[in-house]
């Protein structure tokens, strides 16, 4: 299933690629250029989280290695005090 979502969400990420560089409806307007601006960087955005499902496909990621970061450490004594 995660191999799945990771496989949509990076077909997802060549569509945002697509509809942000080469403009396929062809409007050359300033707010159609800041909607393209929008899907330009909304594509790595989505990158990061189809990288995110193949490292824990591949299992560099997940449970064992959650609490070996410093950001995850603080995640879980934020949670822990509430």
């Amino acid at each position: 299933m995660l191999a799945l979502l990771a496989l949509g969400l990076a077909a997802f990420v060549l569509w945002q690629a697509v509809l942000g560089v080469l403009d396929p409806e062809h409007r050359r307007t300033i707010k159609r250029r800041a909607v393209r601006l929008g899907y330009v960087l909304n594509g790595p955005l989505h990158g990061v989280l189809v990288g995110e499902a193949v490292s824990r496909l591949f299992g560099f990621g997940g449970a064992t290695q959650c609490m070996s970061s410093p950001i995850s450490s603080l995640r879980f004594r934020v949670t822990a005090d509430l």
